[in-house]
Order: C-alpha cells, then sequence, then structure tokens
C-alpha cells in the first residue's frame, strides 16, 4: 500500500511535466504549414488555402438572385496586419457550400471597413421568411494567384473619359478577358469595350450579343461588323484592326493548349476608323464577368506596344462613393495610375439583403475547433467572440518591437512565435513555483497566466489558451484520479 502511495505522489508531482510539451506541440502545429496550407498551391483548389471563414447571407427579396453581388463589410486591414492575407488579395476566394468557385471582388484592401462583393445565388423569399445562401471565403495562402474581374451585373459600367490618345484610327488590337453564364447567353447588345457611336458610324466597338462575340469599326460612313459564336466559357478575345492586312478587321481567340490566337471571324473594307467625343466605357449593358482589359498599337511594327491595361486588381480599385443602391470608386490603368483612370458606378440594391461572418478557422480544422462557429450559429453569437482572431495588437507592450523584429526575420506564425515567449518565460516561473511549493496545481498558473497576457495584448488567439487550460484540468483530474 506504501509503495501505490508513493507512486501516486510521484506521479502528481510530475504531472506537469506534461503541460510544456503540450505548449511546444501547439508551437511546431502553428510553426508548419499543414496539407492544407501549401507552399505552391493552385488556385482553384480550396485545400490549398490555410484559413477559411464561414458567410452566410439572407435575402428578402422577392425574386430569385443568380449570380448576384452582395455587399461584404470586411476589417481587412486588421485581417491583412495579422497575415491572414495580402492587401494584393491574391490569397483570398469565394467558395459556395459545395466548394465551387464564386465571383468575390476585393478593394480598399488596406481599409478597416473595405467593401468586398460577394456573388450569390437565393431563391425567391416569401418577403418575410429569407432565403439564404452559405459559403465560405478562403485565404491565407501567398503563392496563390487569384485573377479577380468585375462581375458585371446589368447596370454597372467602368467609363473611362473620352481623349485623342484612344481615338486609334488603324494598326490596334482590344484584348478582353470575359466570362458569361449559359443562364444570361441570351443579353443583347452588352458592350466590353465599347467607344462606338452608331449614329455618326465612327469609333470601335468589342462585346457580347445573344450568344455571339462582336467587334465593329466605323469610319463615320461604313461600320465594319464580325461575330464569332462563343459559348460563354471563360476566354480571352483580341479584336485587331489593321488596314494593311488582307483582312482589315480580325476577331481571335486565345489558344490555351497552343499559346497561340486563333482566328474566329474576319472580314472588314474601311480603311481607318473614324474618332468620335464619346467616353470609352466597359460594361455597358452587361452581366457576365470581365478579368481584364488591354489595348495595342502600332499592330505589324517594331514599336507595338500595350498602351492601356485595366486588371481590376484589388490595389487598383477603391470605392469614393456607397449610397445604395449607387456605389462608385475609381479603377486605375495598372500602367500608368495617371492616366486613363477609370471611374466605375455600380447598381446593386442591397435592400432586403443582410450577411453574418463565422470564425476565422484553420482549413484543416477539426470538427471540435469549428465549435465556436455552430455555437454562433445556434445562439446568433452573443458575445462576438472570434476564438481563432487575434484582438488589436499593443503595440506598447516592453520589447514588442525587438521581438516582432526577430519574429519576422526567423520567418514564424505568429502564434508559434508568442506561444514559445509567453509560455516559455512564464513556464519557468511555473518550474521555479512548483519547486519551492510542490504544487503542481500552483505551477500550472503561472503559464496559463502568461498565454492569457498574450491574448490581453492582441498577440495569440484565444484558442491557444483555452486548450492550455483544458489540457492543465485534464491532466490535474487524471493526477487526483490516480491518487484515489
Amino acid at each position: 500500500m506504501m509503495l501505490y502511495s508513493q507512486h501516486n505522489k510521484r506521479f502528481s508531482g510530475i504531472w506537469f511535466l506534461l503541460l510544456p510539451l503540450v505548449m511546444l506541440t501547439v508551437g511546431i502545429l502553428q510553426a508548419f504549414p499543414s496539407t492544407g496550407c501549401k507552399l505552391e498551391a493552385y488556385h482553384h483548389m480550396a485545400g490549398d488555402y490555410c484559413y477559411r471563414m464561414k458567410v452566410t447571407v439572407s435575402s428578402l427579396k422577392t425574386t430569385a438572385l443568380e449570380n448576384y453581388p452582395a455587399l461584404i463589410k470586411i476589417n481587412s486591414s486588421d485581417l491583412v496586419t495579422q497575415g491572414f492575407y495580402e492587401t494584393n488579395g491574391w490569397s483570398m476566394r469565394g467558395y459556395n457550400s459545395a466548394l465551387g468557385n464564386v465571383p468575390l471582388l476585393l478593394q480598399d484592401t488596406n481599409l478597416n471597413d473595405a467593401s468586398f462583393w460577394l456573388s450569390v445565388n437565393t431563391t425567391a423569399s416569401n418577403g418575410t421568411t429569407p432565403s439564404t445562401w452559405n459559403g465560405w471565403m478562403y485565404m491565407g495562402n501567398p503563392f496563390v494567384a487569384r485573377d479577380q474581374g468585375i462581375n458585371f451585373a446589368g447596370q454597372d459600367t467602368v467609363t473611362v473619359a473620352d481623349d485623342t490618345a484612344l481615338e486609334w484610327t488603324d494598326d490596334f488590337d482590344i484584348v478582353v478577358e470575359a466570362q458569361v453564364l449559359s443562364t444570361v447567353a441570351t443579353q443583347t447588345n452588352a458592350g466590353w469595350v465599347d467607344k462606338y457611336e452608331p449614329v455618326s458610324n465612327t469609333g470601335y466597338y468589342l462585346g457580347f450579343d445573344n450568344g455571339n462575340v462582336v467587334a465593329k469599326v466605323g469610319d463615320s460612313t461604313t461600320t465594319d461588323t464580325i461575330t464569332a459564336a462563343w459559348d460563354g466559357a471563360e476566354a480571352k478575345f483580341r479584336m485587331r484592326f489593321d488596314s494593311g492586312a488582307a483582312n482589315r478587321l480580325v476577331l481571335s481567340k486565345w489558344n490555351t493548349s497552343t499559346n497561340v490566337w486563333d482566328p474566329i471571324a474576319q472580314g472588314g473594307t474601311i480603311s481607318a476608323v473614324a474618332h468620335n467625343a464619346n467616353n470609352l466605357v466597359m460594361g455597358q449593358g452587361f452581366t457576365g464577368i470581365l478579368r481584364e482589359v488591354m489595348a495595342f498599337y502600332d499592330v505589324g511594327l517594331p514599336t507595338y506596344t500595350k498602351y492601356v491595361q485595366w486588371s481590376f486588381n484589388p490595389l487598383n480599385i477603391a470605392e469614393s462613393s456607397a449610397v445604395d443602391p449607387n456605389y462608385s470608386g475609381t479603377v486605375d490603368n495598372v500602367l500608368n495610375a495617371a492616366a486613363h483612370q477609370g471611374t466605375y458606378n455600380f447598381v446593386r440594391d442591397q435592400t432586403g439583403l443582410s450577411y453574418t461572418l463565422g470564425a476565422l478557422m484553420p482549413v484543416y480544422a477539426s470538427p471540435a475547433e469549428s465549435i465556436p462557429e455552430r455555437f454562433a450559429n445556434v445562439l446568433n453569437n452573443p458575445t462576438e467572440a472570434d476564438l481563432f482572431t487575434t484582438g488589436t495588437t499593443n503595440t506598447n507592450m516592453p520589447f514588442y518591437g525587438t521581438l516582432e523584429t526577430a519574429r519576422a526575420g526567423m520567418g514564424l506564425p505568429a502564434n508559434a512565435f508568442w506561444v514559445i515567449v509567453f509560455g516559455g518565460v512564464f513556464g519557468m516561473l511555473g518550474i521555479a513555483i512548483l519547486r519551492a511549493t510542490r504544487r503542481p496545481e500552483l505551477a500550472a498558473i503561472a503559464p496559463g497566466v502568461g498565454l492569457l497576457t498574450g491574448s490581453f495584448m492582441g498577440l495569440l488567439a484565444p484558442w491557444i489558451t483555452i486548450l492550455f487550460a483544458l489540457a492543465a484540468i485534464g491532466v490535474w483530474l487524471i493526477s487526483k484520479w490516480g491518487s484515489e
């Protein structure tokens, strides 16, 4: 009996040594990328991202919504600061509940109230009970290169002011990357790039009409028009006007297998494109996605040059006004932000639309890690607590600058580094308490206080402290059970 009692005393005296092992394990798991956060990623695979946030959009609209942009306000600045994604927005992507890609437009990623547009599908509501859309925002892999575009909703436009530099008369290319859903393939007169004036037969035009890509040019007397059928699947098209070629107006489609332009329509009789005073308008009457618009001049010459490029990247789009249903801002020409800047005007009625955001958590989260999100859904998140997101960082903490510089230099994730700092320093204090008191339950308080301090300082996500507390209580209960 005495031998059994001594054995239990030794067990109860050393159980505290398991806790540093728990902290070390957490640090190691945080320091290494998981299989759900690859160093090299294919940007269409949800499993290549590091974090995800659930999004639920509710609609009281009495008409169904298809691919409709819903406004989501995000504290983007905070997420960027914490390293969940970068300001270029490349590593954030929208998915529906079946992990199918959905259009997501980011802008102003350096703001704490950034306006993101997530495209959703909902059934018609009866006006009282909302219909809902569930999906995700995946983020966190800096190696992902998402190609953002604007999802034009039928009344949206991007307008570039008229300029003589945009009045190309000959030897020019216009290149557009576009996508049209089959459900809206019968839309007509949908302009991608429109500087054409039908009354005077002047200018140029590239767009979509009832299942066909359309190119037009006018010389003030005659308008040349060519068309080619298209199924709407995402593709890149080029309209070329070259009066010295056998076919003066040529419409081509980029072949992704051979990496060449394949002509799909050609013709034309005019010798030069005539000027007009119209603005250049993108997306006029169009429902679909434009990912990029470019123009080149001096076709066939050594001086062939890209002149303008609107790529709709998050860093090149900024909102300036938001009064529902009208939202406006700027779209930079990425070659020269000071020249040919576009102005976007979105008409997107958000009446009857609302949204909720779930907890930000690792993509590889286990069912246990989704408990906070499940509670939020059931209890309507009464505390607004997000166990997986740190609070506002206290940059006035002693030695913060030095330690943060060291963390960045070592390339360690924030949670891993600060677990080692707070858990390690206060863990040593706990060992001293253990040696002085022989009370492991008192010694366990020290590293817990350290991790809690890290959370209060906005440097550790609360779930780490909770994990430590649960582990400490569990091991303590085991020790008590062993001493019975």
